[in-house]
């Protein structure tokens, strides 16, 4: 990585990008996913998104149980392993 980093014109050794470490980070935890950092960043990018529109679920006060999709045992979708449970991805 050093020599990639100090061998071209780029100039990344010097000031190098926030995506770079991103990628890097994801690149030594296997390269399938985003690491930590990585994952975070994103969450918090989409959160943010959605209390600035003023139209969006988070900023309305929305909550769970005032969803129309349910788990089959009416329950509401209120974690990420309902979700996927729901979106049939997990058991």
């Amino acid at each position: 990585m050093q020599n990639f980093l100090a061998g071209t014109a780029t100039r990344f050794h010097e000031r190098t990008p926030l995506w770079f470490y991103i990628l890097a980070e994801a690149e030594a935890a296997g390269g399938n996913r985003l690491g930590e950092v990585g994952s975070c960043l994103v969450a918090l990018t989409l959160v943010g998104v959605l209390l600035a529109d003023p139209d969006s679920a988070l900023s309305r006060g929305f909550t769970p149980d005032q969803s129309p999709l349910k788990m089959p045992e009416n329950a509401p979708i209120d974690s990420i392993a309902k979700w996927m449970q729901f979106a049939a991805v997990m058991q």
